[in-house]
């Protein structure tokens, strides 16, 4: 699916014209269009979910979802870097999430990097206030093990 950025001085005549979906700009409501793509991916349905795990992050902080993107052959891919994997969040590395997703055809597409980033805050701001359950920090998968703490 391909998003187009609506700048301030598209209209929304010429958006529907080209017939295509559209990411708002900064302050404006989230593209249903975008959410509803999100909404038929495990990785969103699962950090969308209440009580949802979460990874605490080194800041203190806590995640349910991590998202990023790539560029193959002019078409931005994005998609988690925190997944569950045999029921436990972990965090993976760009490749193993990278893996991951096209393995599973689990990802969303945009024309441009800009696109991608616009889509994953719209995600990202769709999640805020959901009531989570926190998980320790897991290091990203195919990093070695830290030794127990004594």
């Amino acid at each position: 699916m391909a998003i187009d950025i609506q700048s301030p001085t598209d209209t929304p005549e010429a958006i529907a014209d080209a017939g295509a979906p559209r990411v708002q700009p900064p302050g404006g409501e989230p593209s249903k269009d975008v959410l509803d793509e999100a909404r038929t991916k495990a990785w969103y349905r699962r950090a969308s979910k209440a009580g949802a795990q979460r990874l605490k992050n080194a800041d203190g902080t806590s995640s349910s979802l991590r998202t990023t993107s790539i560029e193959r052959d002019g078409t931005h891919y994005l998609f988690p870097t925190i997944r569950e994997l045999d029921g436990e969040l972990v965090e993976m590395s760009l490749e193993d999430a990278e893996a991951k997703a096209f393995e599973l055809n689990d990802y969303l597409t945009f024309a441009s990097a800009e696109e991608a980033a616009a889509a994953s805050q719209l995600i990202s701001d769709s999640l805020d206030g959901a009531p989570s359950v926190e998980e320790p920090v897991a290091p990203p998968v195919g990093a070695p093990a830290l030794p127990p703490m004594v």
